[in-house]
């Protein structure tokens, strides 16, 4: 492994990280710009093939994402609601939801389904069902989708893909105000690299 990056290495991250400051989009609040370096280090490979996708799919120390706005996939566990549960935190947080409640309801005769409701807001409810099965990848992703959508502004966009570390990405627009042209040039970049 690489101890540092080159300076063509450097140039691609300013030009990432000047591509999402415009579109108000920057390091988390517990991420330090060495945290980034030391992440890009670690798969230098698929920076260098891909640096946008793989600077938002990068984790710092304790597996958070290290760009705001952002909302990973987290690790499935054998309980569906476990792990939606984990993913509405960490959605919320990088969705900057105002999220007032979260109801769990097991269906009676099977504890691994039912549905969640979520409160977003004064009066915004959701309901997401988590139908028999859905411990498989396809009927948590559809729940993931929903939780998203739940989370969001109306206003906003979002694009989600599969970053290069093999983490599925959730990048959304929501800091009122951000030009739509910043916010396009972001997601141009993405759809570039995939």
């Amino acid at each position: 492994m690489p101890h540092q990056l080159t300076q063509r290495d450097v140039k691609h991250l300013a030009r990432c990280l000047t591509l999402l400051g415009d579109a108000n989009i920057h390091l988390d609040a517990a991420a330090e710009p060495a945290d980034i370096e030391d992440a890009i280090l670690d798969d230098l490979d698929a920076f260098r093939e891909a640096p946008m996708t793989t600077l938002l799919g990068l984790r710092g120390p304790h597996n958070a994402p290290l760009i705001d706005s952002v909302v990973h996939s987290v690790p499935q566990t054998d309980n569906a609601f476990v792990h939606l549960l984990d993913y509405i935190a960490l959605a919320a947080k990088a969705l900057r939801a105002e999220l007032r409640e979260v109801a769990v309801f097991p269906d009676p005769d099977n504890i691994e389904t039912g549905s969640l409701r979520l409160r977003v807001g004064e009066w915004d409810v959701t309901d997401i069902d988590i139908p028999a099965g859905s411990s498989g990848s396809a009927g948590i992703a559809d729940a993931e989708l929903a939780i998203i959508g739940a989370l969001m502004p109306l206003d906003a966009e979002a694009v989600t893909f599969q970053a290069p570390q093999g983490v599925g990405v959730v990048l959304a627009d929501v800091v009122p105000g951000t030009p739509q042209a910043s916010m396009q040039a972001v997601f141009t970049a993405i759809e570039a690299e995939l």
